[in-house]
């Protein structure tokens, strides 16, 4: 008989959220059949050995909280829930932007510091998790603090990290002409700069022109396959309204991808 080979203990997942992930934590209606949440959540149990903890919500539609009014207590009650270590993935709709309300997901990032996988209308259920990460940045002074969330989901996922620096018409003839260099540029060193701290080795750098990140940015992680879109740059994609809600919420709606999202720390 051949000798049994010793068992490997499970590989710790850390995204960044003050401790290694413990569980992945999933909020459901109750009275809704909507469960791109808990799919996505299924597979990255399955994948990481954790636990799923299910957390029913009955007091509120989640796709539909007014800011005109005070704090729901549902999302304050689910945020106590919460613990380092948590991951909570949910499935969330971004009503219209010109309405005084906002989903649950982006309530949430209010009231919990922990990076949070949204699942938008569009995400593929079914697409792989061996794909790339996609982690957008605005080029901003502190990025570098933020994208890490990306770089560690890349990680974790065994997977290459793409950084896309969106940059819009205000600044694009000074960026196009670092990008019209060649390997060794401020670009690229900007680029290690922002995944120095982390033991990732298979990483690249791309710039985008647009003044439409939203779209841009979905059809690039639709282009490339990837497994994820990572969110989490202080300004061109803050999570305080308007801009928020006008393009990071937007991106999370149109991303055939589901979208990490973490909230800047000093937030």
């Amino acid at each position: 008989m051949a000798p049994m080979k010793p068992t490997e203990s499970p590989r710790q997942v850390d995204l960044g959220g003050g401790a290694p992930l413990s569980r992945l934590v999933v909020p459901l209606v109750l009275d809704r059949s909507d469960d791109r949440g808990a799919a996505i959540a299924t597979r990255l149990a399955e994948r990481w050995d954790l636990p799923i903890h299910f957390a029913p919500l009955t007091r509120l539609d989640p796709d539909a909280i007014d800011l005109t009014g005070n704090q729901p207590d549902s999302v304050a009650e689910f945020a106590a829930q919460l613990r380092p270590g948590d991951l909570v993935v949910m499935g969330t709709d971004q009503p219209v932007a010109d309405q005084p309300t906002m989903s649950f997901a982006q309530a949430m990032t209010h009231e919990w510091d922990g990076p949070i996988v949204m699942v938008g209308p569009n995400a593929r259920l079914d697409a792989s998790l061996e794909g790339d990460v996609v982690a957008a940045t605005d080029g901003s002074g502190s990025a570098a603090r933020e994208t890490q969330t990306g770089a560690l989901l890349a990680a974790a996922l065994g997977s290459h990290l793409r950084l896309i620096r969106v940059v819009g018409s205000g600044s694009l003839a000074g960026t196009r002409r670092l990008g019209a260099r060649r390997k060794w540029t401020p670009d690229s060193a900007y680029a290690l700069d922002l995944t120095q701290p982390i033991d990732l080795r298979d990483v690249s750098w791309h710039v985008v022109y647009t003044d439409d990140a939203a779209s841009t940015l979905a059809a690039y992680v639709d282009r490339h396959d990837a497994a994820f879109l990572a969110i989490s740059s202080p300004d061109m994609f803050a999570l305080v309204r308007p801009r928020f809600g006008t393009i990071c919420m937007a991106a999370v709606q149109a991303c055939p991808r589901p979208v990490i999202v973490a909230r800047p720390s000093d937030f």
